[in-house]
């Protein structure tokens, strides 16, 4: 049976990450990069969320699934871009969900989670 370490490295290289140029040439990435750690004591997960606040982001365990969300509001519109001076806005990213197996040994009630500096981050114990 694959450990989860080996789930979210296959749930991490099958899922489509679909970066590309989007309308005005704006990059746009569907989901936040992450780094995960596994110990004999807990799962450690990094998030990098730059500009989310710790109100704009919900994780919540379904079942066998974790699932991080995050939703805020943008100050600038598309339409604004070009009169404030963008070239480029690469920071537009308003919403993202990352959806992770969890294994057996995992304890969805005992989780910890904080957001410093863009990055989120939680540990979830294993039983």
């Amino acid at each position: 049976m694959p450990n989860i370490s080996e789930k979210l490295s296959r749930l991490i290289d099958d899922t489509p990450f679909m970066i590309g140029e989007g309308e005005k040439g704006r990059l746009m990435v569907s989901f936040p990069t992450v780094n995960v750690k596994e110990s004999d004591l807990y799962y450690d997960f990094e998030l990098a969320v730059p500009g989310f606040k710790r109100e704009d982001i919900s994780i919540k365990v379904k079942g066998d699934k974790l699932i991080v969300k995050g939703k805020r509001e943008v100050d600038v519109e598309p339409e604004d871009e070009d009169s404030l001076g963008y070239i480029r806005n690469e920071h537009r990213v308003e919403s993202f969900e990352r959806i992770y197996e969890l294994d057996a040994l995992a304890d969805n009630e005992n989780i910890e989670a904080e957001l410093k500096d863009g990055i989120l981050k939680f540990r979830i114990f294993r039983r």
